[in-house]
Formats: structure tokens, sequence, C-alpha cells
């Protein structure tokens, strides 16, 4: 209605100019007379202005929502069965942990006394298993291995005592001193020949001659020493190649005792290592199943018995007293209804200018809610194309009752601390937006600006003018760049005398100008 009827004052205003024009028309061939400076002065327009300010400003839209408490729960027993008794009907009050409703613990008793007896026997076994079990395995390990260790003993004990009857060992003896011997000797001679090549070199002729001298005196010992360890060697080789049967067998004796200890010390390793650590590592894990079994058994005698998880009122129940009742459908919902949320979807673009802690309202049949953005979604529901939010109802909610449908009025753009204006003081021509600011001189000066977001009231100012301007914000449809123009209020386009408005006849004229320019401010120019 207030766009209409600025329309009609431009149509008015504009019939207005075009008759005086034709007045003016007829009367040039006239003389016309002189016009006081009075009246030049009621030529400029009376306007009312005002400063930008800056401040907040915030444009809501308005969502379709669902209340619901902010904890609802389904409640499924954890096993099938025959309900014996239930404790709570449909809008009864609960608390946590009270019993809801009993399942028939019959056949979970069998189960238990069975697992119980297989659990006992698991027991008994590991108790005789890691004693006299792992003990007897031991000692038999332990065992085998002192009686190879002894007969190794005894056969080298043996062989020894032989020996000590024979001359090998003596041959055996004395070949390896005179090894030693030829050893040393044989060093000894390569001393003497470096020592030779060097006195040869820087040393006199006397110690020369006599190195050679101590060199083949050294040579022909050396001779000597080697010749008797090979004949020694060879007696040795013919007493040990010698056909002696029993020398023979107490050899081969010998290294089968060898063979034997070295066996039973690996076997006792194993067993000590590993053999008696898998038995144990065996009897702990079927005694551990055993346990489980028997903890698994305990566990559904406990799922027999049906709990509220939390504290609230129940809105649904589907179980009866000696009816069945399984895990594929819920026996109670209990909801917990101190604190109430609505949910509800928002598109991409107002995602982005919502925040958790924004305040919403909540609109129900007449009564209406406060509310605060408590959950944002960033993942949109396929299914309805919007991302998921939730808002908490502060104080009582009243009749909102779960599941009805309410309108959400939230916050989708802000804007803060910008230049504001009314709404009515900017003006839209061909595309492009603008102002009139009242200059120092007494003039109007179309501005043009950018503008953001808007609600009916108040728009965001980006560009063009500072809090500094007087941006005029009343409406005369004569009213164009470079009007000489008069402020006589700031009171807004409604009321443009004010209290600054001039008294009397100039008043008057004031009134009149705003009964037209009040309608008029904002329009298409």
């Amino acid at each position: 209605m207030k766009k209409n009827k600025k329309k009609i004052l431009i149509v008015l205003g504009c019939a207005a100019v075009v008759i005086l024009a034709a007045i003016g028309v007829g009367m040039m061939g006239s003389k016309a007379p002189a016009v006081p400076a009075q009246a030049e002065a009621e030529d400029e327009i009376r306007v009312s202005a005002l400063n930008p300010q800056v401040g907040d400003l915030e444009v809501t839209t308005e969502f379709i929502g669902k209340v619901q408490p902010d904890e609802s729960v389904n409640i499924f027993p954890k096993m099938a069965g025959t309900v014996l008794t239930t404790y709570f009907k449909v809008g009864d009050t609960v608390r946590k942990g009270d019993l809801l409703y009993e399942i028939d613990p019959s056949d979970v008793q069998t189960q238990v006394q069975t697992a119980q007896a297989a659990y006992n026997l698991q027991v008994a076994q590991a108790e005789s298993t890691k004693g006299s079990g792992i003990a007897s395995q031991k000692l038999q390990s332990s065992s085998s291995f002192s009686q190879a260790k002894n007969g190794y003993k005894t056969a080298l004990d043996n062989l020894d005592t032989y020996n000590e009857d024979t001359s090998l060992d003596k041959l055996e003896d004395d070949m390896d001193d005179l090894q030693d011997e030829v050893d040393e000797m044989e060093d000894y001679v390569a001393r003497l020949q470096a020592a030779v090549k060097q006195a040869a070199t820087v040393g006199s002729s006397k110690e020369l001659q006599s190195l050679k001298e101590q060199l083949a005196s050294a040579q022909t010992d050396y001779a000597k020493l080697k010749s008797t360890y090979e004949t020694v060697k060879a007696q040795w080789r013919a007493t040990k190649d010698g056909d002696d049967p029993t020398l023979k067998n107490l050899r081969t004796a010998l290294r089968n005792a060898a063979t034997a200890m070295e066996t039973a010390e690996e076997s006792a390793r194993i067993t000590e290592e590993l053999a008696i650590p898998e038995t144990e590592n065996i009897v702990d894990a079927t005694l551990a199943s055993a346990k489980a079994g028997l903890d698994a058994a305990m566990k559904q005698m406990e799922y027999t018995k049906v709990t509220s998880p939390i504290d609230g009122v129940i809105e649904l129940k589907s179980v009866e007293d000696h009816g069945q009742t399984a895990p594929t459908s819920p026996a109670y919902v209990v909801s917990n209804k101190e604190i109430m949320v609505v949910k509800f979807g928002v598109p991409a673009s107002a995602l982005e200018h919502m925040a958790v802690g924004d305040q919403v309202t909540i609109e129900n049949g007449g009564r209406t809610y406060t509310g605060s953005v408590v959950e944002v979604g960033s993942r949109l529901d396929e299914q309805s194309g919007l991302f998921p939010c939730k808002a908490r109802i502060d104080a009582d909610p009243g009749e909102l009752y779960s599941g009805i449908s309410v309108k959400v009025t939230a916050p989708t753009a802000k804007a803060k601390e910008a230049v504001l204006l009314p709404v009515d003081c900017i003006y839209h021509d061909g595309g492009e937006t603008f102002v009139y600011v009242l200059t120092a001189e007494g003039t109007a000066r179309k501005t043009p600006v950018e503008t953001g977001i808007t609600n009916d009231e108040t728009i965001e100012v980006l560009s063009g003018i500072s809090t500094e301007d007087l941006v005029i914000d009343s409406w005369n449809a004569t009213l164009v760049d470079g009007t000489k123009v008069k402020q006589v209020g700031s009171e807004g386009a409604d009321s443009p005398q004010g209290p600054a408005a001039p008294q009397g006849e100039a008043q008057s004229e004031a009134g009149e100008s705003s009964s037209q320019a009040g309608e008029a401010p904002g329009q298409e120019g």
C-alpha cells in the first residue's frame, strides 16, 4: 500500500509540473512581475535529514522445524524371551537405572550352570597340567641329560685309560713338544736371515761374518730338529693307524656318547624354553575360553532385567506381561523432556551466516518461545537437500509436544558495525542505487551508494557515504540533484517538521510536504 501511495504521489507531482509548464508558456508573451526575495526563498524544498549510524544488522528467515526432546532413547532388549513383568506405562516418569521389565531367566539359568561346570573342569585340568604335568616334563628332561652326560664321561675315561696303557699318548705329547720347538727354530732362522740381509747393506764385514756363522749353525739345528719331528710323527701315525679293535671301539663309543649328550642337552633346552611355555599357554587359553563362556552366560542373566539408561518420561511401550520381546524392536522409548529442541533444515546460503549461540524464535499456535542454536550441520541431508540444524528451547516449552511442527525464525545474514540507514532513504533508478546528501551549500547532492543486507526498516550501506554525511530522509516529487533544500527536521519522512521545524506558516507548509514525502522514499525513482 505504501509503494502504491508513493507512485500516486509521483504521478500527481509530474502532472503538476506539466500544468505549471503550460501556464508558463501562456505567459511568455506578457511581462512577468518581479519575484520578491522572500518568494525565491520559498522555492527551497523543505527536507529532514539524518546522519548514518554505525551498528549491527541482522536479517532473519523462517523455517519449519520439529520439536523433540534433546535426549531420547529407544530401549532394545539384548536378548529374546518371554516377558515376566513390566513396571511402567506410557507417561510415567523414570530415573536412570529403574527396572522397566523382566524376561524369564529359566533358559539362561541352565546355560549358566553348564558354563560353570565347564569352567570348574578346566580349572582342575589346568592345576594338574601346570603342577604335576609340567614337573614331570622337567624331571624327565633333566634325567635324560644327566644319563647322557654320564655316558659321555664313562666313554672318555675308558679311552683315556686304554691310551695310558699304550705309547700313543706319549708319542702324541712328544710330537706336540717337537712341533713347538720346530716352530720356534723356524722363527729364529727367519730372524737371522733378516739380520744378515740388513748387515750386508749397512753393517761391518766382521758383524756380517758373525751373523752368517750363526745362521749356518741355526739352519743345521733346524734341519736336525725337523728330522726328529718327522720321525716321531711317523711313529705316532703308525701306532694310530694300527688294526687295534679295542681302540677303535672305544673311540666309536666316545663319539656316540658325545652325540647322545648333545641331543639330550638340546632336548632339555627345548623342553624348558619352548615346550613348557607352550603347554602353559594352551592351558591358560583353554581356561580363559571357559571363563569367557561363563561370563557370557552370566551376562545373559543380567540381560533378563531391562533398565532405563536415562532420566525421563516413557513415550512408548511395546511389551506386555507374558508377551514376547526381542532385540529387533524397541520395548520402550524414554525421553528427557527437561531440555526440548527444534530440528530444522536450512539451505547452504543461510548456513554460511548461522552459528552456534544465535538467538531464534519458535512459534506455535499463537505462542512464541525463544531459543538458541546449539548445532549447525555440515553434511547435506540428501533427502531434503538441506543442512540439519538444532536449536534449544529456552525456559519451559509449555505446549510444545514431541513431534509437532513449529515455525523457526533464525538469523541468516549479519552485518557487524556497519553503516546503517533507514530503508526510506534509498532510491533506485535504472539499476542505480543512490541517496540525496544535504550539502553545506543547502543543495541536494545525488550520491551513488552500494548497499548490503536489509530488513523491513534498515539497510546496510557498504560504500558511498560516511557517518559525517547528512542524508535526506524525506521525499519530494521535485527533489533532484542540485535542488535547493532547507533542513527543517530529522525525525524521519513521516514527520519532517519535528522539534526543529519552523513555527506558523512555514510549519504548515512542511507538514503538507511531509504528507506527500512521507510515503515515497525507497521508491523506484
